[in-house]
């Protein structure tokens, strides 16, 4: 009696566990279709992000003058844009790695940045074309450190630098290091060195 018991036991024993096995396995192959899917969708939603952040780009920085001409159509179809890009952003968030993710959003950041300052300063005297090109630049940055970290994402090797990116560098890095003479209104504001003894 104790033996048919403990067979009985057994199987039913032996029975759950081929419920949870298969269970188990099911939830393995669900999740590795569903990463397979991601993977599939990656590389044409960061394609189409791209795209849409280039055509925002070419609709955005150094377009006052077009602006100016036709603020109302050239806003509507930028904001028309923005919000495309904006859902590619959201699918990016969802099916690529954080790393992929956050750096979309510095672009989609930067973008926004050139886009308010195109609405809201163009035609007044606090536009600034050199403001302008450091925003445009900021842009490029965060482009490129995208589309490095996308490639890495999918297995292939980075990138060089596009060449103009780098010489912004370069005349930006020289710039910083040049000596900033002083006007004559901060001269005569300066305060004298302090003398220190020997």
């Amino acid at each position: 009696m104790q033996a048919q018991t403990l067979a009985a036991a057994a199987a039913c024993a032996a029975a759950a566990l081929s419920l949870i096995n298969v269970g188990y396995q099911a939830y393995l192959s669900n999740k590795n279709e569903a990463r397979k899917w991601q993977r599939d969708k990656l590389p044409d939603i960061i394609r189409m992000f791209s795209g849409s952040n280039h055509k925002l780009n070419a609709m955005t920085f150094f377009q006052a003058e077009e602006w100016k001409a036709s603020k109302g159509k050239k806003e509507a179809a930028l904001m028309a844009e923005y919000r495309k890009s904006m859902e590619l952003l959201d699918a990016l968030e969802v099916t690529a790695s954080s790393k992929v993710a956050i750096a979309a959003r510095k672009v989609s950041y930067s973008i926004s940045n050139g886009i308010d300052y195109l609405r809201f300063h163009f035609d007044t005297p606090e536009y600034n074309l050199d403001w302008e090109r450091e925003l445009y630049w900021e842009y490029a940055e965060a482009s490129y450190a995208f589309l490095c970290l996308s490639r890495k994402e999918l297995g292939l090797g980075t990138l060089p630098p596009p060449p103009g990116l780098l010489r912004w560098r370069e005349r930006s890095s020289r710039a910083r290091s040049l000596p900033r003479p002083a006007s004559k209104s901060t001269e005569a504001k300066a305060s004298p060195p302090v003398e220190t003894s020997p």
